[in-house]
């Protein structure tokens, strides 16, 4: 087992080499999706660049999503340890774990294990497997000292029997005890899991909680050697009293434990330092005291062997139960790997012995007493941002109250709500899009208690934009359809970095909610042309003698640009355009015949439902569907046009004829 001192991005960039990603499954006690969402999740697309901007990224997102090119994504995280500070805006999977109450208190769901299947072209797929002490948050993958190992599954080649076995069972019994729903995520890294092309064992083993306590899995797997003499071990976190060493120091096993410090103060209380040092624990500084060590490793010595185990278990009583289904105390779930390998010469991690008095800072927070907690009500929410509905299924008899922008709906009678029928609709439905936070409030007898949830999401593409390009942007996006996508990709790229940069202050908010926009009337001869381009590449008849894979290509495009809410999109041209006119910038009856052509010649074109079957050869979606949502944005349009001729002084028929003119003769724009 080799050591090296490096950030777990660096490490997993290296192992995923530019792959594709298949699925990533992740594991986690606190989770920060702001955090996962701008520096995990690109990771895992290593074939986008994206740049140092939340609001340019999350665009960027949406174009992935469209191509397919995003892997299946699931989290599990403890709901007690979310952040409160931010909810999920990307789409994929999470499920939040409610430990069961044991009394008044409960454990926590506390594994850190990150599971990533990547493709190789014409050989095996690979399966990364990060096993450790890190959480999904800034302070996990960034600030702290954290101890992580790595390890790749490949069948055929590095595929033990029984490490992939254990793994599958953790998987398993995570989703039978905790999941929700078996998640696309689960099945794909479940289904490689089960490939039988077994190699020889080595001495690698899992634990986790629900083979049983921790105790039981030391004793089986290290203890049986009688050559041990020493144990170290690395925990931010401690039971009050070192019970859980007995029968470890009865075995006359040395015992070393390194303490946590931080610019010179122990962060242990004085009084479980003493009860240690008095059972005959020897106690050693922490190496780099300027960060957080949050490492949770136990390394124990013997004549010829050494055996490591990195993963999540604090030395807390909590960490060392094991699972119960009708559990009488307070168990977390944990997960680690032990690693035994043969030495000549045992390598010490604990250097310095502690012999002086000490400093204890008064803060202390080491003890296992920080894990007590409420109950908190089974509630799932789901919002669908096609529909603008959200639903719930809500598991607590306790009286449960939603409340959304001053507005409060009683969980425990409904199962769900219009969004758009509300009082404020857009205000309420812009608000969830920019923080996706749910705020309930739980009545238990007298008391109330404030909870809060994060919605998995259905229609993510007609999620509402933070942000708009120009349509003097857009048009200039449109002028490079047909061309290398890698070409459309970097311009947006640049110009979403060059946007953003000017539209934001110092903390990341924007500033506006639109660009700059040149003069309408002196762009119209453009618009024309930026109109007939995005006609002609998705009306593009060449397309149908092309491959099934080419159609369902275009398919997907066809789908992007007229129903996709993204800045380079038509619906997203409609948006901007439909801004201007009620801002007084540009001209009603121009207004009206560029409404006329979004109808005539995009969502109501004579051709489109049959272009649309002749293209959708692999059944990608029902063609119902999309046309529902081509027929949803031309109602709107088409009352916009209604309105907006009642309000002109202009002849219609010279309109119209005007209209027809443009539409049977490209050449004119």
């Amino acid at each position: 087992m080799n050591v090296t001192d490096s950030t777990l991005k660096e490490r997993l960039v290296d192992q995923i080499n530019g792959r594709r990603v298949i699925a990533a499954l992740f594991y986690t006690f606190n989770f920060d999706p702001k955090f996962f969402e701008n520096y995990v999740m690109p990771i895992l697309v290593p074939s986008q660049t994206f740049i140092n901007n939340s609001i340019a990224n999350n665009i960027l997102w949406r174009k992935l999503y469209k191509d397919n090119a995003v892997p299946a994504i699931t989290v599990y995280f403890d709901q007690d340890a979310k952040s409160t500070d931010n909810g999920p805006y990307l789409d994929y999977k999470l499920v939040a774990v409610s430990m069961p109450m044991v009394g008044k208190n409960k454990g926590n769901f506390h594994p850190k294990h990150s599971f990533i299947l990547v493709e190789n072209t014409g050989a095996e797929n690979e399966l990364i497997v990060i096993t450790g002490s890190n959480n999904i948050t800034q302070s996990g993958w960034c600030e702290n000292i954290e101890c992580i190992s790595e390890k790749m599954l490949i069948n055929g080649k590095e595929f033990p029997r029984e490490l992939r076995k254990s793994i599958k069972s953790f998987i398993e019994a995570t989703y039978r005890n905790y999941g929700k729903l078996w998640t696309i995520a689960e099945d794909k890294i479940f289904s490689y899991l089960n490939k039988i092309g077994y190699t020889n064992e080595r001495e690698i083993y899992l634990f986790n909680s629900f083979q049983g306590d921790f105790q039981n899995f030391i004793d089986l797997n290290i203890l049986n050697d009688d050559s041990i003499h020493t144990l170290e071990i690395c925990s931010p976190y401690f039971k009050n009293t070192p019970d859980l060493l007995k029968l470890i120091g009865d075995k006359k096993i040395k015992i070393k434990i390194q303490a946590p410090f931080r610019n010179g103060y122990c962060f242990l209380d004085q009084n479980v330092y003493d009860s240690y040092k008095q059972q005959g624990v020897k106690w050693y500084y922490q190496a780099d005291e300027s960060r957080n060590n949050h490492s949770k490793v136990y390394r124990f010595y013997g004549s010829t062997k050494t055996y490591t185990i990195i993963g999540s278990v604090n030395l807390t009583a909590p960490a060392w139960n094991g699972f119960a289904a009708k559990p009488k105390q307070i168990f977390n779930i944990e997960s680690a790997l032990l690693y035994v390998q043969k030495v000549d010469t045992q390598n010490y991690i604990l250097k310095k012995e502690i012999k002086e008095e000490l400093k204890f800072s008064n803060g202390a927070t080491t003890s296992e007493e920080w894990h007590e907690r409420y109950e908190v009500p089974d509630i799932q929410f789901v919002i669908d941002w096609s529909t603008k509905n959200l639903s719930w299924k809500n598991a607590s008899k306790n009286k449960c109250i939603l409340e959304i922008f001053n507005q409060k709906f009683d969980l425990n009678s409904s199962k769900s709500v219009d969004l758009s029928a509300l009082k404020n609709a857009h205000l309420v439905i812009e608000s969830i899009a920019r923080k996706p936070l749910l705020k309930v409030i739980e009545t238990m007898e007298k008391t109330e208690r404030e909870h809060y949830y994060y919605a998995n999401q259905i229609g993510f593409e007609k999620r509402p934009l933070e942000f708009r390009f120009s349509s003097t942007d857009i048009i200039d996006a449109w002028e490079l359809l047909g061309n290398e996508s890698s070409e459309l990709n970097d311009w947006l790229v640049n110009r979403l970095e060059q946007v953003t940069d000017i539209m934001q202050d110092e903390s990341g908010i924007l500033i506006s909610d639109q660009t700059v926009e040149k003069s309408l009337l002196n762009e119209m001869a453009r618009h024309f042309y930026g109109l007939v381009k995005l006609e002609q590449f998705l009306y593009d008849d060449s397309v149908l003698n092309k491959s099934k894979p080419q159609k369902a290509s275009h398919f997907k495009n066809f789908k992007y640009y007229l129903t996709y809410d993204n800045i380079d999109t038509l619906f997203s041209y409609y948006r901007e355009v439909y801004r201007l006119k009620h801002d007084g910038k540009i001209l009603s009856v121009y207004y009206w015949l560029l409404l006329n052509i979004l109808v005539n010649n995009f969502y109501g074109a004579t051709n489109l439902k049959k272009f649309l079957k002749q293209i959708n050869v692999e059944d990608l979606e029902k063609d119902s569907d999309i046309l529902k949502s081509i027929e949803e944005i031309r109602n709107e349009i088409e009352i916009e046009i209604e309105m907006v001729g009642k309000t002109l002084n202009v002849d219609k028929r010279k309109m119209k004829w005007a209209l027809s003119i443009l539409n049977t003769d490209h050449e004119l724009y």
